[in-house]
This record gives C-alpha cells, structure tokens and sequence, in this order.
C-alpha cells in the first residue's frame, strides 16, 4: 500500500488532498497511466485508513482494471491489485474471498517470478498457515 499511516487527526485531510490529485493526475496524461493508477491507489489508502472500505475496495478493483488494460492480465502490477483487494477482505473477516484473490497473486507469482511480489507472498503464506491452524482447531 502506497499512502503512509497517518494519525486520525490527518485522515480527512489526507482524503481531500488525494480527491484533488486525481483531476490532476487526469490532465497531465490520460487515465491508463502510472500518474493516474497511484492517485488512486493513494486515495484508496487513505480511504483504507479512514475505515471506508466500500469506498477503498471500489477504487482497488478499478485500479485492478486499468492495469489489467496497462498490462495484461499476467503482471506483477495485477498481482499487486489483487493482493490490494485481498488485503481489505482480509480486514473485514471475509477470509475466503481474501483467500480466493490471494491464490490469483500466487497463481501469477508463479509465472512472473517477479523479485516485487516477494513480500506479498510471504503474507499470503502466513495468511493462508493461520486460515489452516484456524480451521484445523475450530
């Protein structure tokens, strides 16, 4: 995730400073560009952050989109996106849906082999031991 933690003092601030970057980032190129992806990827944290999630999780499957165009479905900036959407179904205790995007990164790790996604997959893996601990005991 792109935007960095802010205290709750600075979160509506932080949502309006990224509202005002994206008719920016909009103007300075078209909408399937890294200017205008990571204002929204910004935005979306800061809605993350702000406990917006249905607003967060909207712009992470837009983000999905555009870089499925930009890209290609085989991608790690795709994997990125689904690990993005993972993470905020794993927030909200919707485990198997988190799961279900998780695989999709793992699934295009193996192909990309990217160096970028190695973190990610390190989470996934942990993510997905508790999920196996969680259900092997309850």
């Amino acid at each position: 995730m792109l935007a960095r933690r802010c205290s709750n003092k600075y979160k509506g601030e932080l949502i309006e400073c990224c509202l005002k970057a994206i008719p920016i980032s909009k103007k300075t190129g078209d909408t399937l560009c890294l200017n205008y992806t990571n204002s929204l990827s910004f935005l979306a944290e800061a809605y993350e952050q702000a406990e917006r999630v249905n607003d967060a999780l909207k712009l992470r499957f837009e983000i999905l989109e555009k870089y499925q165009k930009m890209y290609n479905e085989i991608s790690d900036m795709t994997a990125f996106a689904y690990y993005d959407i993972g993470k905020i179904y794993e927030t909200t205790d919707s485990m198997q849906t988190a799961n279900d995007y998780f695989k999709k990164v793992v699934s295009l790790q193996k192909v990309v082999q990217s160096k970028f996604l190695t973190e990610s997959i390190d989470s996934i893996k942990a993510f997905q031991g508790s999920i196996k601990w969680f259900r092997w005991h309850f």
